[in-house]
């Protein structure tokens, strides 16, 4: 609800950002941090918010599962469909295309996108947390071949692929929220089951 600080977004800001907040959970400083078991530690992330997820794994040894929905891999080619536009105008002007909303991006987003490529793809071959990759097969914003990108980079073992058949990026859901829906339960539920594997 916020599109002055989603402006003002980049990769490296949110990750700092989750990073704190791990950080903080682990040492007891936020609320209600001590009915929390800092022992099995997973996160959950959504398109960019997987890559975010996908990075702060890489630095925060503590972080045991990692689960990320329509996440893509290539970050730059994601940022190209509107490259043009872009360096033309100085900032991305665009509709999100499950609220409506416009919104707005400045340049520098681009460019440290650019720059997150090759630690993405170092985070994913070094992965030592237990990764399950969610994809829609009808994500028109991360195309399915992302999520197939992401996992042929992975370890062999430890990380699982599933497809949601039919599903777009927002798995039938829209924002402001709505109302669940038959893709968004069957992502929920294979994340429960993953994560009830891989931690308990």
């Amino acid at each position: 609800d916020r599109l002055d600080l989603f402006e003002r977004q980049t990769l490296s800001k949110a990750v700092d950002d989750l990073q704190s907040v791990i950080r903080s959970t682990t040492k007891g400083k936020l609320p209600c941090s001590r009915m929390l078991d800092n022992g099995r530690v997973a996160i959950v992330g959504h398109g960019l918010g997987g890559a975010t997820a996908i990075l702060a794994s890489a630095l925060e040894p503590q972080i045991q599962a990692l689960v990320t929905w329509a996440t893509p891999f290539h970050l730059v080619e994601a940022g190209n469909r509107h490259l043009a536009g872009w360096k033309l105008q100085g900032d991305w002007q665009g509709s999100c295309e499950w609220s409506g909303q416009r919104l707005r991006l400045r340049p520098e987003f681009l460019e440290e996108m650019d720059r997150s490529q090759e630690a993405l793809a170092t985070a994913m071959v070094q992965l030592r947390a237990f990764q399950l990759i969610v994809q829609g097969t009808k994500d028109a914003a991360t195309p399915p071949s992302e999520a197939s990108s992401l996992y042929e980079i992975a370890p062999e073992s430890g990380v699982d692929l599933v497809w949601i058949e039919g599903a777009d990026h927002s798995f039938g859901t829209t924002h402001p929220f709505s109302g669940t829906s038959t893709h968004l339960e069957k992502a929920i539920a294979h994340t429960r089951s993953f994560l009830k594997d891989v931690l308990y």
